[in-house]
């Protein structure tokens, strides 16, 4: 009984926090961003907008921790590794959601390239595994596909959309239970050096978009502060950013007002950069 009780809250907590599924922003600078990721480019592009990869340099590694509502098996983590490839950048990321009782795990494949001055496309295929009691209960795995752009229209405007599981992969056969298609777009206005506004939106096809907001302060050389708003379900957030000895270091909570905090602890570090 207490194992059924796991595997439900889990279900239910999770499907409250995403949404009914829908893919999430990884990345603890999203999070505290009201979940904006569409047009950020950083490593976590790898899970959020693969275009996004065309702004860095070199060879990168992070790891990130989140921490749904403080609640056992509500936790979720992911490596994630990135490198210039010829004219464009290729990425790999894992992660995993869940415990024993439920666990999701997925791994991901990203390609990412430079068309033209102002434009940036990217691709991903993922392998996605849904265990219930390790093998006991049922298992399915599964493949989808990503698509995102970015296009720079000025030098303080840019532009984002991305495409999430086109194929509308299928989840269970009980009820023709499908993973997600989730369309998004969003923008980012640099309004200085120092301070940026975000905004996303984010349909899944069979729900209520998802939209978020944040601000984005870079304080001092090695310091950004953080804030943002989200909605369905709405949360408000808040965070930093650290760079210390090489190693970017995000922090971020998000609350919740029925369900209470969730935290995550993101962090990535630059082996060497393009000259």
């Amino acid at each position: 009984m207490k194992q059924t009780l796991s595997i439900f809250m889990c279900i239910l907590l999770s499907t409250a926090a995403f949404s009914g599924g829908e893919k999430s922003a990884i990345g603890a600078r999203s999070m505290a961003l009201g979940g904006t990721s569409l047009v950020n480019g950083d490593i976590w592009a790898a899970f959020n907008n693969q275009a996004g990869m065309m702004g860095m340099t070199g060879m990168q590694a992070g790891i990130y921790y989140q921490s749904l509502f403080y609640v056992d098996g509500l936790g979720e983590q992911g490596f994630v590794f990135s490198s210039d490839l010829g004219k464009g950048r290729i990425g790999v990321d894992v992660s995993s959601f869940g415990m024993s009782a439920y666990k999701d795990n997925r791994i991901g494949l990203a390609y990412a390239m430079r068309l033209g001055e102002r434009f940036d496309m990217g691709v991903q295929l993922n392998y996605n595994t849904t265990r219930i009691q390790g093998d006991r209960y049922g298992k399915r795995s599964s493949l989808t596909a990503e698509l995102g752009v970015i296009t720079h229209i000025t030098d303080n405007f840019d532009l984002g959309v991305h495409l999430y599981n086109p194929s509308q992969a299928l989840l269970s056969e009980y009820e023709d239970e499908r993973i997600p298609t989730v369309l998004g777009i969003g923008g980012a206005y640099s309004f200085s050096d120092k301070v940026k506004l975000l905004a996303d939106v984010a349909k899944d096809i069979d729900r209520k978009a998802q939209i978020g907001s944040g601000l984005e302060y870079h304080i001092a050389e090695a310091v950004w502060l953080r804030a943002g708003v989200s909605t369905a379900p709405t949360y408000s957030s808040f965070g930093a950013g650290f760079k210390v000895a090489g190693v970017n270091i995000d922090i971020a909570a998000a609350y919740h007002n029925t369900l209470g905090y969730s935290t995550q602890l993101s962090l990535f570090y630059q082996f060497n950069a393009r000259n």
